[in-house]
């Protein structure tokens, strides 16, 4: 109010002064309006008086707007009754003062002359002034329509921002609510952290008793080991014993080995290993003694066939030459025939004892080679056992490895869940505090706004107060300039004006024009105010608006990055639900096979407890018998070596003696031979075969006579084993010498031949 006091234009009842009436002096006065409208001119002769009626003035009927100083008490039409009481009171004087001043001088006219030349002067700048004031008028009326559009503008921006504060609100509340879900979320999964973490405690309390459990095992398998060991111990001592029981003493050297190897104190592989190099040695022995057999049949056959022609020989000459018959020659026939019968008896026997001794071997050999299986196949079966359990508790191993790697990650992604929702916070507040700040600078900016339409009204008010005041002015002149017509057209010749009224009238000149220049320069300066108002309001504007599209830009990513972030945070808690789901129910597994393994490993320890001591036991009588088998065994090779060492000796003894008598037979094996030859030939050349062959059946005939008494002789006189022993020596040296030749063809032909018990049986036929 105080700034529209001091730059409010001067109003109408400026341009009065009152004269000081209580002081009475005649000091020149200004003229009033009043002045114009009184009577005609006093004369300076107070007789003459003619009375004028007063013109109707336009100023008289005007009635002015009001004006914004309606506010303050003052209104046009207090001051119009200020005029006219103001005209009244001084008509009188002023006709007192005309009929004074009447007898001034003409220079008053002319005075007045200029004036009315001013007075046109001042039409035609009021005209000016009036189209200056009209366009001034248009362009207030153009900014005032700028003014409404930015103020609709400015509406819309306001609705915007409405509209914005209701989506902050509402991003708030979904922020808050979200934000409510979060701290739900987080505790709920801070609880299933701890219950996860109570878990993963409880399943490391559970590992660790598994690798107890493992380390149980473990000497659970050591001490099955060792089971199995003194087991395998008791089975080899066991067959020992049943061997050394069912044993004959005639094969107590094959018995000795076979025990040694069977009780010695070596691992499965080193029995193995002897097992085979026995077998191959008894192999080996037996392919020697099916040759030695082969070659044995073969010189018996030849033999036999050397008898049978050597009997026909004999018998032939028997019955050529009867005096042949009872010589020695027959008689040393028949005893060798009885010792070749004995000695193949023998041989037959023997070949059976082989025979059975030798599927006795086998069936031992086989026993033992089914055992060392069976024992293989249960070492290879808890083996397998064994390293199904090892894997089994590598895998559980690295499936808690595995849990705990998977534990670690989710306490990871709590932590980076954690330090996303500490920034979504942060991002939170500073969005609320630039929303604070975008809407503090909007009704800041609203304020300034209001302000400069406050202001753009004020000034609209001065303008048209201002061209009332104009419309005022030209109508006290317009009335001046009518009163002073009247006056000329009515008046006598005037008299001289006084100098004091000139003065007056050159005072109220010299404040118009101050006046006018006053309100040119007002009038100049209005629109420069209101432009430059306007365009700082414009550019106020602009800013403002740049500012708040800014932040209204900014709050929409800032609302779409936390959208996006509460997303994110939605997605990472529902992985997270599912993974410690997951993690619950591999733990109920876990819990599962760890109770099953904890209850498989209680009833396997019973169980081994059990065995372990039933086997301390026998392992206890098992290694007794294996000490008092030891002590036998020992004794037994002593005897045995004993034996050997004698039977070698002998052996070496009788080698020599045969080798002698072997060279003797074929020497005189070779002379009969000569003998047989010549006969032969003086037999064909004599044509003497046909007594040769009677003579011969005889000799048979009477052979087997003599093999009969023989034999029943025998059966009377069982002939000493020194006798059979020595003509089965000299007969296996004859035959050896005598076989030379035909060993190559007697092999050959053994191989289609039939079995050497079938040619004994059809011999002894």
């Amino acid at each position: 109010m105080d700034l529209w006091k001091a730059e409010r234009l001067n109003a109408p009842s400026d341009f009065m002064k009152a004269p000081d009436v209580a002081s009475g002096s005649k000091a020149a006065h200004l003229m009033t309006p009043a002045q114009f409208t009184g009577g005609p001119l006093a004369l300076p002769t107070a007789s003459h008086t003619t009375p004028i009626q007063a013109t109707p003035t336009p100023a008289a009927t005007h009635t002015t707007p009001p004006s914004k100083f309606g506010e303050m008490g003052l209104s046009w039409r207090e001051t119009a009754g200020v005029e006219s009481r103001s005209s009244t009171h001084h008509k009188h004087q002023s006709r007192k003062l005309l009929e004074d001043e009447r007898s001034s001088s003409k220079a008053l006219l002319q005075e007045l002359e200029s004036l009315r030349e001013e007075k046109e002067v001042m039409r035609g700048e009021m005209e000016r002034l009036r189209g200056r004031v009209e366009r001034l008028r248009e362009q207030i009326g153009d900014q005032q329509d700028q003014i409404n559009g930015h103020c609709i503008e400015r509406d819309e921006s306001h609705s915007e921002l409405k509209s914005c504060k209701a989506e902050l609100s509402i991003s708030r509340e979904q922020i808050f609510t979200l934000k409510s879900e979060y701290e739900l979320k987080r505790q709920c999964l801070e609880r299933e952290l701890q219950d996860s973490e109570q878990e993963t405690e409880r399943l490391q309390l559970k590992l660790e008793e598994q690798n107890r459990i493992a380390e149980a095992a473990q000497e659970v398998t050591s001490l099955r080991a060792q089971l199995q060991e003194g087991i395998s111990e008791t089975d080899d001592l066991r067959n020992q014993l049943s061997v050394l029981n069912n044993s004959l003493l005639e094969q107590s050297e094959y018995v000795q080995k076979l025990r040694r190897y069977i009780g010695s104190n070596v691992t499965e592989r080193k029995e193995e290993e002897d097992l085979k190099q026995q077998i191959q040695h008894l192999e080996k022995e037996k392919e020697a003694l099916s040759l030695s057999v082969q070659l044995l049949n073969v010189r018996v056959k030849s033999a036999n066939d050397i008898l049978a022609i050597q009997e026909k020989e004999l018998g032939e000459q028997a019955q050529s030459d009867p005096l042949y018959s009872g010589s020695k020659a027959v008689q040393m026939l028949s005893v060798w025939r009885q010792k070749v019968f004995m000695l193949l008896v023998k041989l037959q026997t023997r070949d059976l004892q082989l025979h059975v001794e030798k599927t006795h071997l086998q069936n031992m050999v086989s026993s033992l080679k089914q055992e060392v299986e069976r024992l293989q196949s249960q070492n290879s079966v808890l083996q397998h056992h064994l390293e199904d359990k090892t894997a089994q508790l590598e895998l559980q191993h690295v499936h808690a490895q595995g849990v705990q790697q998977q534990l670690d990650s989710a306490l990871q992604e709590n932590a980076r869940l954690k330090e996303q929702n500490k920034s979504a916070e942060k991002s939170l507040i500073d969005i609320s505090e630039t929303a604070h700040r975008v809407m503090s600078a909007v009704d800041m900016k609203a304020g300034q706004m209001e302000a400069g339409l406050s202001s753009v009204s004020q000034l609209n008010h001065r303008l048209t107060f201002a061209a009332k005041r104009l419309d005022t002015v030209h109508g006290l002149l317009l009335r001046k300039e009518a009163l002073w017509k009247t006056k000329q057209a009515t008046r006598s010749p005037e008299p001289q004006v006084s100098e004091s009224l000139i003065k007056s009238l050159q005072a109220e000149v010299a404040l118009l024009s101050a006046e006018r220049d006053k309100l040119t320069q007002e009038l100049k300066r209005t629109p420069d105010l209101i432009q430059a108002s306007l365009f700082d309001l414009q550019q106020q504007r602009e800013r403002e608006v740049v500012l708040l599209k800014d932040a209204l830009s900014c709050s929409k990513e800032e609302l779409k990055a936390s959208e996006s972030s509460q997303m994110e945070i939605q997605r990472h808690c529902e992985e997270q639900e599912g993974t410690i789901a997951e993690l619950r129910a591999e733990a109920q597994r876990l819990q599962q096979q760890g109770d099953s393994v904890m209850h498989r490993l209680s009833e396997v320890e019973s169980v081994c407890a059990e065995k372990l001591r039933d086997m301390e036991a026998q392992v206890n009588t098992a290694r007794r018998e294996h000490t008092k088998a030891v002590v036998a065994l020992r004794q037994v090779q002593r005897q045995v070596e004993r034996e050997r060492e004698q039977m070698k000796e002998a052996e070496s003894e009788r080698a020599e003696h045969t080798n002698m008598q072997i060279t003797q037979l074929q020497k005189q094996l070779k002379h009969k031979d000569k003998d047989r030859n010549l006969l032969l030939a003086v037999v064909q050349e004599q044509g003497l075969i046909n007594e040769y062959k009677r003579l011969r059946r005889s000799a048979i005939q009477s052979t087997e006579a003599l093999k009969q008494k023989h034999h029943q002789s025998e059966s009377r006189n069982p002939p000493t084993p020194e006798s059979l022993l020595g003509a089965l020596q000299a007969l296996t040296a004859a035959v050896m010498d005598s076989s030379e030749e035909e060993d190559e063809e007697g092999q050959a032909f053994n191989v289609t031949q039939t079995p050497p018990g079938a040619d004994t049986h059809k011999e002894l036929g």
